[in-house]
């Protein structure tokens, strides 16, 4: 369903059941790098805190045809150290990619904590832009949406909507895809609405 260089986001209330799609969708990706501020995810060998140890890590697994590298940085980072050291590995693995080509998911639990509505880091833009000729895929998921940088919304293929329940959450679906009537009743959890350019709501079931 999805494919390499197709961006995803992902967006519904704590329960709506957006940590489970995303991992669906994190399944698809035999190549996967895992931004988790959050931990959300279990901790695994590649679990890495900092950019040397990312690279470290990165550098021995890049050649192969499946891995997964959690990135999980030190409780305290600061808002902006953790937007500098998203833009470093993003910058790094874009120009891996760029020759690698394999195909590469980037997930980011909670993506307005990496790329936020006014301060989205190059790399992060330079991904979701062209990303798609390197086989590089966003799949971001959070439920603040009206917090996530508009250019995600705007570059993904795939956007999937659950429950949500600020106004300003639901002004921004209106803003981003038109008064669409099915936005104003959320669906129930692990529902999703999936839209895709071009293409009429679907309603999907998740569980």
């Amino acid at each position: 369903m999805i494919q390499p260089g197709e961006h995803v986001a992902i967006f519904g209330m704590t329960g709506s059941g957006k940590s489970t799609l995303t991992k669906k969708v994190r399944a698809m990706f035999p190549r996967v790098i895992i931004f988790d501020r959050l931990q959300e995810w279990e901790s695994g060998p590649n679990t890495v805190s900092d950019f040397d140890s990312f690279k470290r890590v990165y550098r021995a697994a890049y050649p192969l045809d499946q891995f997964e590298i959690i990135f999980r940085p030190r409780p305290g980072l600061s808002d902006q150290a953790l937007l500098d050291v998203t833009n470093q590995i993003l910058a790094l693995t874009y120009q891996v990619e760029a020759y690698n080509k394999k195909g590469l998911g980037l997930v980011f639990e909670e993506v307005w904590l990496y790329a936020p509505l006014f301060n989205i880091p190059h790399w992060f833009q330079e991904t979701m832009l062209t990303g798609r000729h390197q086989r590089i895929s966003v799949i971001g998921n959070s439920q603040r949406p009206a917090h996530v940088s508009k250019t995600l919304i705007s570059q993904a293929r795939h956007v999937f909507v659950g429950q949500y329940y600020e106004y300003r959450d639901r002004k921004y679906f209106e803003d981003t895809f038109g008064r669409i009537p099915e936005l104003a009743n959320p669906p129930e959890k692990f529902h999703f609405w999936w839209f895709r350019s071009n293409e009429k709501p679907l309603l999907i079931k998740t569980m």
